[in-house]
């Protein structure tokens, strides 16, 4: 398998990874008002989504643990303004100072167990196991125009 290399930093992204994200977006697709879709970039986040409040997650996905903080850094610094940052890991281990920086960056640390949530929501079409999760779920409350006074002509027409 050959790849082509645009810049140093840019990494393919492997084939197990590849695979585990897009059963991830199928799964975020079925749940009421997610968007999912797989970046175009080789290298960052391997999943966005949008959430029916208009949150924008990315995920990145680690196959091998524990997970350090320079792994948890990276996610935060290929974040976009506006994004929030879900850290799944495979082992579930996190070091101490990835589960302190991910506090701090607000950033959700996941394992495989947490994937049942989004399974679960995927299968009922509903989005209180993602809520559960940590995932920001709420649809933003809309209002109805008010309804304009109607016109009468009261003594123009007799029926």
């Amino acid at each position: 398998m050959v790849y082509l290399r645009l810049a140093n930093f840019m990494t393919p992204t492997p084939a197990p990874k590849r695979n585990l994200a897009r059963y991830l977006a199928a799964l975020l697709n079925r749940c009421p008002n997610w968007v999912a879709a797989l970046p175009e970039a080789l290298s960052g986040p391997q999943l966005t989504a949008r959430s029916p409040s208009g949150v924008v997650y990315a995920f990145d996905l680690q196959m091998e643990g524990p997970v350090g903080e320079a792994e948890v850094e990276g996610l935060y610094k290929a974040l976009i303004p506006g994004q929030r940052g879900v850290m799944v890991c495979q082992t579930g281990e996190y070091t101490p100072a990835a589960l302190e920086r991910a506090q701090e960056h607000q950033i959700l640390l996941w394992s495989f167990e947490q994937l049942d949530y989004l399974i679960l929501a995927a299968e009922l079409e509903m989005n209180a196991p993602l809520a559960y999760a940590g995932l920001e779920v709420e649809a933003p409350k809309t209002y109805a125009p008010e309804a304009e006074p109607s016109i009468t002509a009261s003594g123009v027409f007799r029926v």
